[in-house]
């Protein structure tokens, strides 16, 4: 299965539209701009597992954010946050971090989906 190649067609939005148009379940919300860069020290999935690239890494999917963004939605470091758009959803750790633009956002692709 899903570890190899899948092709998996767009969402139908007609399909999300009620989702998209719900009320707030009464979590903070915020719209943001989402980058998804290549990691700087990726080196293909074979040598991802050797010491020397685990201590580059905290473990399971990250999501980088602006302090101020994180202030306004009461998130901390190290938090686990949900962010989600017309396509889908993920759940991943919060970094919080000065190096972000208030604004924006940022997960650098191919990350392990494990914990």
């Amino acid at each position: 299965g899903e570890s190899l190649l899948v092709y998996r067609p767009p969402i139908d939005t007609r399909a999300a539209q009620p989702l998209l148009n719900s009320k707030p379940n009464g979590n903070k919300e915020k719209a943001l701009n989402f980058l998804t860069p290549h990691q700087k020290w990726g080196i293909h999935s074979t040598y991802s597992d050797n010491l020397l690239m685990l201590t580059l890494s905290r473990g399971g999917p990250i999501v980088w954010l602006s302090e101020d963004d994180a202030n306004d939605l009461g998130i901390a470091d190290n938090d686990w946050i949900e962010a989600f758009n017309a396509n889908g959803a993920l759940t991943a750790r919060a970094v919080v971090s000065q190096r972000i633009p208030a604004g924006m956002t940022m997960m650098y692709h191919a990350q392990e989906r494990i914990v």
